[in-house]
């Protein structure tokens, strides 16, 4: 038998670059609009939505799908457990990562296009199923913006810079849905309204197959496994603003209240399993970023030569025979400066 509060010695870590990337290479839509888009007789809250994300009348949640989500997190739970007895508490993924990840993530989507205003409270969610705090608060300005955590008690101000990429906004709105999909229960950035799960539900999950250690997975595919359940289903900060009340449900038997107890320590675990995942797709990002070549070198010389052309024949009235040599001029201009 495995004791779920035994601590262990060693940090060990193996994260690979096929798990870095495995969030971005998801071909879903980041946002089912689907689950949230409010009914076309209320223009208002259509056009809040539209604006938003979030729907004024709130979708609800079928008890099948509360049933499902359930069994999840149970499974969820069950493999944190096991992580962190067969492998320890992760040497990445500290406070000093988390604050990376933040910065990096603001940057990235204010860069790609993101406005202001919808910047904030996505990035609030995103922290919250990042590190669990609730409250962290972002003021965000044209050059600069400065992010609060209340649970540290440290207010950090970094630079941030306007620009307009859509391969860079889908791949940073890709890390920034999953993260914030771990305090939601949704694979999104936004709750569902549902009912707390049934006494019986809560037995039957706690008890069920799914939650039967996997001692076949190797430590990357076990961390995937605990972060694809948590977005999929009942993120583990939703499952803990909700403990409370399933634990007072379960309070005749000790053995599955016990279960759904979430720990301090299985928390921290969670957190830094979320926070080296962003980190790595993060960095794939700005790698292929800095790689990247948008447009081939026929197009940048075609570029070069008509603003070179139209700005002689614009600014200082040239002849078509002096705007050709301008445009020429510009364009090997540009070859000689790669």
């Amino acid at each position: 038998n495995i004791n779920i509060d035994e601590e262990c010695g060693d940090n060990l870590e193996s994260i690979g670059d096929n798990h870095r990337e495995s969030i971005l290479r998801d071909s879903r839509p980041a946002y089912n609009f689907h689950q949230f888009i409010p009914s076309a007789h209320h223009p208002l809250n259509l056009a809040r939505w539209f604006a938003t994300g979030a729907a004024a009348d709130e979708p609800s949640m079928s008890d099948v799908e509360v049933d499902e989500n359930t069994r999840k997190a149970a499974r969820m739970l069950s493999l944190l457990r096991e992580y962190k007895v067969r492998f320890g508490m992760p040497s990445r993924g500290g406070p000093r990562d988390e604050q990376w990840v933040l910065t990096e993530l603001c940057r990235g989507l204010y860069s790609g296009g993101t406005p202001l205003w919808t910047l904030k409270p996505v990035m609030s969610k995103a922290a919250e199923g990042m590190t669990g705090a609730r409250g962290v608060e972002f003021s965000l300005f044209p050059r600069s913006a400065f992010v609060f955590a209340p649970t540290s008690g440290a207010t950090i101000m970094f630079s941030i810079q306007r620009g307009f990429n859509i391969s860079t906004l889908t791949q940073m709105e890709k890390v920034l849905v999953r993260l914030a999909s771990f305090a939601t229960n949704t694979r999104s950035v936004h709750n569902v309204e549902a009912d707390s799960p049934k006494v019986a539900v809560l037995m039957r999950a706690a008890r069920g197959k799914s939650t039967q250690f996997g001692l076949k997975y190797h430590q990357e595919a076990l961390s995937k496994e605990i972060l694809d359940l948590a977005s999929e289903g009942m993120g583990l900060f939703y499952l803990v603003s909700q403990a409370e009340e399933m634990q007072t449900k379960a309070a005749d038997n000790k053995q599955v209240q016990c279960f759904w107890e979430v720990t301090p320590s299985i928390k921290e675990l969670f957190s830094r399993l979320a926070t080296i995942e962003a980190d790595r797709a993060i960095e794939a990002i700005r790698e292929k970023h800095d790689s990247q070549v948008l447009y081939p070198w026929a197009v940048l010389l075609l570029f070069r030569f008509v603003s070179s052309a139209g700005a002689a024949g614009l600014w200082f009235s040239a002849s078509w025979l002096d705007m050709i040599v301008a445009g020429i001029m510009g364009a090997v201009v540009g070859m000689l400066e790669g």
